[in-house]
């Protein structure tokens, strides 16, 4: 019977703390972002956060889970957006520089070998 209610216990004490670290993480990494990302956007993930907030207060773990997925949605799909507007930046620079890797663009390296059918040795 305690078992069954300090399993509880300690399930609602983990959720709430994930959802703490979910609401300081996204707020975090929004301020970093700053004006890298649209208002409109921003403000959709910060209505998120909020009802996340809510729903710690309310220490509800179902309320809290339902709310945590939403604002990793909504975050997933400003960084998504994100990371698509950098791509084409980051394959023009790729695109610019063929050697930077130190590889070999041609495609053709130099090796020995030698022809196990040939009896020239």
């Amino acid at each position: 019977k305690f078992a069954e209610e300090d399993k509880k216990r300690k399930e609602k004490i983990e959720v709430k703390n994930q959802a703490d670290s979910t609401v300081y993480q996204t707020e975090k990494t929004l301020n970093e972002l700053g004006d890298k990302i649209d208002a409109s956007e921003k403000e959709s993930v910060e209505k998120e956060i909020e009802v996340l907030k809510k729903a710690i207060e309310k220490d509800d773990t179902d309320e809290m889970k339902t709310a945590m997925e939403s604002v990793q949605q909504a975050f997933y799909k400003v960084s998504e957006k994100l990371y698509q507007e950098q791509a084409p930046e980051a394959d023009v620079h790729q695109n610019a520089n063929p050697d930077q890797s130190g590889g070999n663009p041609g495609g053709t390296y130099e090796a020995d070998f030698k022809d196990a059918g040939s009896d020239d040795e």
